[in-house]
This record gives C-alpha cells, structure tokens and sequence, in this order.
C-alpha cells in the first residue's frame, strides 16, 4: 500500500536526478558491500567483478580471488605504514585467473612490496592502472601464463618478470623512474628461467637504470619493438641471454642514454645458434658513452646480427665491439656524429679487415680498423 503524501518515483528518475557514479553500474546486480584489506568494494553477481567505492588505505594485502576482476573506477589505494603483504593487490593463493583494472596505487616511500603482483599460474590482464611511490617493483610477475599488462603508468619503479612466462604481452605503458635509483630503477626487467613468447612494444620508460634489462633470460620466441626510452642508464641491455633465445629488437627508439644506447654482454650460447638475435632499424639519438657496445658475443653459438641502426650525437663510439666479440654481422648500420670513432672492433681473427666479426655497407666518418665503416 501506497504512503499518502509521499510519491514514488520511477527508479529511472531517481538515478537521473542524482549524481551519477563514475561508472554506471546496474544495481539490480549487487549482490552486496564486501570489505577487503581495509577498502570497500560493490561485488557485482553474474560478472564476478569487485567495483572499488572510494579512495582507501590498507595495512595487508587486497587478494583478488581467482577469476574476478577488480575496477578501481580511478580510486586511489594507499599503502599504510607499515604495511603487511607481497603486493598491495596481489591474486589469492591457488588463483588462475585475475584482472586489475582502472586503480591507482601508492605505495609512499616504503620497500619491500609490489604495487600489482600476479603469481603463479596466473593469467589475466593488468591495464589502465597508475603505480607510485618506492615499492618495487610496482608489477611483478611471477611465473604466469597468457598475461598481458597494457596502458598503465608508473612512477618511481617498473615491470619485474620472473619466474619464467608464457605468452607475456607487456605494452604501452608509461614508466618513469629517478636517474639515481640503480638497484630497483629498471623499466622492464626480464630475469632468467624461460619466457616461452614475449611481446613487448609501444612503452615509454623514462630513467632509471636500463630502459628494458634481460638478465641471463632465456626467450623462446620474443620480440622487444617500438619502444621510447629516454634518459636511462642503457636504453636496452641484453645480458647473458640463454640457449634457446629467438629475440628481436626492432625499431626502438632510445635517446640520451647516460652510458650506453644499447649493450649485449656475456651471451651465452655454445651449440651453433643457440642464441638467434636480431638488432635492426633500432634509433640511438644520444649516448654518454656508446650508441651500440658489444662484449662477450662470441660464435658459433651466438647468432647476432646487427642491421640498419642508426647511431648520432654520442659521446665516445658509434659502434663498439671489443676483443671478446666474434661471428657478429654489422650491415647496413649507420653513424652520424660520435665524439670517439665511427665504428671500432677490437676483435682479431678472419672476418672483415682482419676482425673476427663480419663488417657490411655500415657508414661512418672513421673507423679502427679501417674500412668497416666508410663515409656515405
């Protein structure tokens, strides 16, 4: 029975009146208000996502249950000090699947915690969530699988895979870290047991150490492209790659690097070509020491070849391979201004000029030895 006096209106008239949310949610759906960590959150039935309510703050870890998606809907998610847990969202223990979406953490100036972390086994997708403050790293990845982490920005600290992956998109996000920070500062770092299939393109990382860092990684089928990086140490350093990578670096574009634009050190292949990588049409414009700096590439196990790059305003070499270098190929690669030699291999043995790398059509105004880089 009807209340005199009192005029009930339509539910559509009542929700337009009001302020609407940040995103329309169909309220038939909520099945009720759940409390995690400290922050409250509308669980919505049928779709399995938590929608964060407000700007919170948490002292322990928010766990995302297998297969839900949390909705930040751009709230911010502040870490207490202290705070207890590995990740501020981290999935629940057993989980198999997980999305993170539009939420912004900060983690302040405390250590030892991730912003996002995705265990084991977990699949799923990390997107269009911001990460600040000195935790690190602020998404860590930890042996999952079909996992993609896409336009999210990051501040202060970067992406850490390790574990091994399998089918690991990593795209578009914006990193940007202090110069000084070294022991944490690395955009994207890839840590060694095998990534099955690695793409990682469109990203802009500002700072820190190495722009993109491989440690003693093994990369099944990976492909590292069109990627911005910009005042870091070395803009894209591949350490002590494994048998059994198959890596191109194609078409990246690194500027003002402190030291190195681009660095290959203590490859490890043994048995012919167990290492395959491709370093082609990539960009170093500014470098405090070397545009290209190889050591420790040495053949028949390492296949590497360097082709079409384009080096300029350097402050030592364009293009440097020292006497722990072999079987490389150099083709096509260009160097403009460099403040050192054009081009320098310090190798010995049968390859070009009397090198033990193999030294093609590469232009540059000087080089040692003679002749594997002339002038256009």
């Amino acid at each position: 029975m009807l209340r005199r006096g009192i005029p009930l209106l339509p539910i559509a008239l009542l929700v337009a009146c009001s302020e609407p949310p940040l995103d329309p949610i169909d309220h038939q759906l909520l099945l009720n208000t759940v409390t995690i960590g400290g922050c409250e959150f509308d669980f919505e039935q049928g779709s399995a996502t938590l929608h964060l309510l407000d700007d919170c703050t948490t002292a322990e870890f928010i766990a995302l249950p297998d297969g839900h998606t949390l909705n930040g809907r751009d709230y911010t998610i502040s870490a207490a000090t202290p705070f207890s847990g590995s990740g501020v969202i981290q999935t629940a223990f057993g989980a198999q699947s997980g999305n993170v979406t539009r939420v912004n953490i900060d983690g302040g100036d405390q250590d030892g915690f991730a912003g996002i972390l995705f265990g084991e086994g977990v699949s799923g997708t990390i997107s269009q969530s911001a990460v600040t403050g000195t935790i690190s790293p602020s998404i860590f990845l930890l042996s999952v699988e079909n996992v993609t982490v896409t336009q999210n920005t990051l501040t202060d600290r970067g992406v850490f895979v390790t574990g091994g992956a399998k089918d690991l998109v990593i795209s578009d996000n914006n990193i940007a870290i202090p110069p000084d920070v070294v022991v944490h500062g690395n955009g994207i770092r890839i840590e060694p047991d095998p990534v099955e299939t690695l793409v990682m393109t469109g990203n802009s990382v500002d700072g820190g150490n190495n722009g993109i860092f491989f440690a003693e990684s093994v990369v099944g089928l990976g492909t590292v492209e069109k990627n911005d990086l910009v005042g870091n140490r070395v803009g894209i350093a591949l350490e002590g790659l494994q048998a059994n990578t198959r890596l191109e670096v194609i078409g990246n574009h690194i500027r003002d690097a402190r030291e190195y634009g681009l660095a290959l050190i203590n490859l490890k292949g043994t048995a012919p070509s167990d290492v395959a990588a491709l370093l082609a049409s990539n960009h170093v414009d500014g470098a405090g020491e070397n545009g290209l700096f190889l050591s420790g590439v040495q053949g028949p196990g390492n296949d590497v070849v360097l082709q079409n790059n384009d080096v300029d305003n350097v402050g030592n070499h364009g293009i440097l391979a020292n006497e722990f270098t072999n079987g490389i190929r150099f083709e096509g690669n260009r160097v403009g201004a460099a403040g050192g030699n054009s081009c320098i291999d310090l190798s010995v043995g049968v390859g070009t000029e009397g090198t033990a790398n193999t030294w093609v059509e590469n232009i540059g105004e000087t080089s040692v030895p003679e002749n594997i880089c002339a002038p256009e």
